[in-house]
C-alpha cells in the first residue's frame, strides 16, 4: 500500500542518514584515526559492487516476476548476513593510535595553557618600545 511505502521511505531515509553520519567516527574510535582512510576505502570497495549490481538484479527480478518481493527478500538476506558477520569478528580494543592521539592532545592542551600563563606574566612586566627614524626627502 501507499502508506507502507511512505513508512519505508521515511524509516530508510532516517536510518541510512545515521549510518553515513556515524560510520567514520565509529571507525576512528575502534581502529584509530590513522587507519580511518584505509578502512573507509576498503568498506567502499565492498559497497560499490553491491550498489552497482543490486538495482540491475532487482530490475531483472521485477521483469521476471512482476513485483519486487524476491528482490527485497534477497536484499534482506544479504543485509542480515553482513550484520551477522559483524558479530563473528573479534571486538577490537581501542587502538594504540587512538590512545597515543588522546595522550598527545592532552599534552598539547597542557603546553598551550602553560604558554598562555607565561605570556600573561611576561606581558605585564616587560614593555617593549621601538622608535624608528624617518628621514625627510
Amino acid at each position: 500500500t501507499e502508506a507502507s511505502v511512505l513508512a519505508f521511505v521515511f524509516l530508510y531515509g532516517f536510518f541510512s542518514g545515521a549510518f553515513i553520519a556515524l560510520i567514520f567516527p565509529i571507525i576512528g574510535d575502534f581502529y584509530g584515526v590513522n587507519r580511518l582512510g584505509d578502512i573507509g576505502g576498503f568498506m567502499s570497495l565492498g559497497m560499490i559492487p553491491g550498489s552497482f549490481i543490486g538495482p540491475i538484479m532487482a530490475g531483472r527480478i521485477y521483469d521476471k516476476n512482476g513485483n519486487y518481493d524476491n528482490a527485497i527478500i534477497g536484499g534482506s538476506v544479504f543485509l542480515f548476513i553482513s550484520a551477522a558477520s559483524m558479530f563473528l569478528l573479534p571486538s577490537p580494543a581501542a587502538g594504540d593510535d587512538l590512545q597515543a592521539a588522546k595522550a598527545q592532545m592532552t599534552q598539547v592542551k597542557h603546553e598551550s595553557e602553560d604558554e598562555k600563563d607565561k605570556d600573561r606574566h611576561n606581558t605585564g612586566s616587560c614593555v617593549h618600545s621601538e622608535s624608528t627614524d624617518v628621514e625627510a626627502l
